[in-house]
């Protein structure tokens, strides 16, 4: 790699006329004839993903070229980062549904792990950086598709480490439905007043749909609890300080309304809506 440099700035400076005689007596290594198939770099594309491939390959640098920054850099260097971020999405789908899924021990690892909170961190910050470049991000396109369940189980570890503040701004960077479908989720797990107000002030400074995002809580709220309401016959006085305790589906459902409520006149409708669907399930005997 560093050979490829020094010839790139050798003939740089030739094309300037900045190479002294005496320097130019010197012999040099040809690099370009040692890397490149076809006698011009500029023309071979495979030419770094090759010198990446036989560095990744070598039996005494092997286990380094394991390590996560490396691959990370290396995929840029060879201009394959999208395969990584097709492995990183294909983790991410396989862990979903087997949580003892363990990237680093299967068979053809390739030293990343997607529950990895740094490795990730680092993938999605170059992800914003690309989309901020317009390179790749074309909704619809598979690229597309990973790279945004990628920034969302980013926002999904922001969540459990208690980095609430922060979601907003990732979240701003997701399209539209997916930005809603995300904060959907994690508003559901917000109770304290002021922060919720922060949050939602927050939505608003980043361009989020927080009407939607609003409204996608409360829906997420009633299809989560829907079949404990239909399978258990119970009473309102579940909800009485007699009974010790509220219920966490009860629970679950009053922050869902609560989180409406903010949402002021636009959801003034809505609100009155689903007040009812939840006193009625409330009522069920």
């Amino acid at each position: 790699m560093n050979s490829l440099v020094e010839e790139y700035y050798s003939q740089y400076l030739l094309r300037h006329g900045r190479l002294s005689p005496a320097a130019m007596n010197f012999p040099a290594f040809d690099s370009t004839a040692f890397h490149s198939r076809i006698g011009n770099l500029a023309e071979d594309e495979t030419v770094l993903s090759r010198i990446i491939d036989s560095l990744a390959s070598s039996g005494h640098i092997q286990v380094e070229s394991r390590v996560p920054l490396r691959v990370i850099q290396g995929s840029l260097i060879s201009l394959r980062f999208h395969e990584l971020v097709d492995e990183l999405y294909r983790q991410f789908l396989t862990f979903r549904d087997n949580r003892d899924f363990d990237p680093l021990h299967e068979e053809g690892s390739i030293g990343v792990d997607v529950t990895d909170c740094r490795t990730l961190r680092i993938v999605v910050h170059i992800l914003l950086v690309l989309q901020l470049l317009n390179a790749g991000f074309t909704e619809n396109t598979p690229f597309h598709t990973q790279a945004e369940s990628l920034i969302a189980a980013y926002i999904e570890f922001l969540a459990e480490v208690g980095k609430l503040k922060l979601i907003p701004l990732y979240a701003g960077r997701l399209s539209p439905q997916k930005a809603i479908d995300v904060m959907g989720m994690i508003l559901n797990k917000i109770r304290e007043a002021p922060l919720r107000l922060e949050l939602l002030g927050l939505m608003r400074t980043h361009n989020i749909d927080y009407v939607g995002c609003l409204k996608k809580g409360m829906e997420i709220a009633l299809d989560l609890t829907k079949n404990h309401y239909e399978n258990e016959r119970r009473h309102v006085a579940t909800l009485s300080v007699t009974a010790g305790e509220i219920l966490e589906e009860d629970n679950l459902l009053i922050q869902g309304l609560e989180w409406l409520v903010l949402g002021g006149d636009e959801l003034k409708v809505e609100s009155v809506k689903c007040a009812t669907v939840i006193y009625k399930r409330l009522l069920r005997e």
